[in-house]
């Protein structure tokens, strides 16, 4: 057996055999390298990206000051009522909900100017959802904190889009009616 490799390593196999291993050795060297520059080519098309992006941008927003104008303590809890009644039918039935709505933040009095500036937008929002709302969900013992959530959620998504920022931390319901 040891003659035969030895053979074959010293006969014509051996130099076929040699530039087959220097040809796939040279075909993964170059494979390697065309990866490497195709990643480095993607790495600076997305800095590219993202330094237009950040241009298109424009300058940043001012922040809201956090700390509210005066009171005990720089983060404390401000509740703001949100005024006036929120009335929707459940689909086509003569079931209706009625509630008020109280908004808890702990930002400073720029937060119930920003309730004020958009209060329109926000009553549009809140009452699409509660048009998606069902009697069955509402009339659940765990309605009132559902429909909390979902107007939470609603409120920040609008505020976000607008200012960017999170201003509602909590939304109590002062009046919840489903009849």
């Amino acid at each position: 057996m040891l003659g035969k490799i030895k053979a074959a390593l010293t006969g014509p196999f051996a130099l076929a055999f040699a530039m087959v291993m220097l040809l796939s050795g040279g075909i993964a060297a170059g494979i390697f390298i065309q990866k490497k520059a195709h990643e480095a080519k993607l790495r600076a098309i997305a800095e590219e990206r993202r330094a237009a992006a950040a241009a298109a941008a424009g300058p940043p927003r001012p922040q809201l000051q956090v700390a509210p104008a005066s009171g005990p303590s720089p983060v404390a809890q401000r509740y703001i009522p949100f005024g006036g009644e929120f009335v929707s039918n459940f689909g086509r039935s003569a079931r209706f909900v009625l509630l008020e709505i109280t908004v808890v933040t702990r930002y400073g009095p720029q937060a119930e100017e920003l309730l004020t500036n958009h209060k329109a937008a926000l009553r549009a929002e809140i009452l699409a959802a509660l048009s998606e709302l069902t009697f069955a969900a509402a009339s659940k013992p765990d309605g009132q904190e559902m429909v909390a959530r979902r107007i939470l959620e609603v409120v920040n998504a609008a505020i976000f889009e607008r200012e960017k920022i999170k201003l509602v931390e909590e939304i109590l319901i002062t009046r919840f009616v489903v009849k």
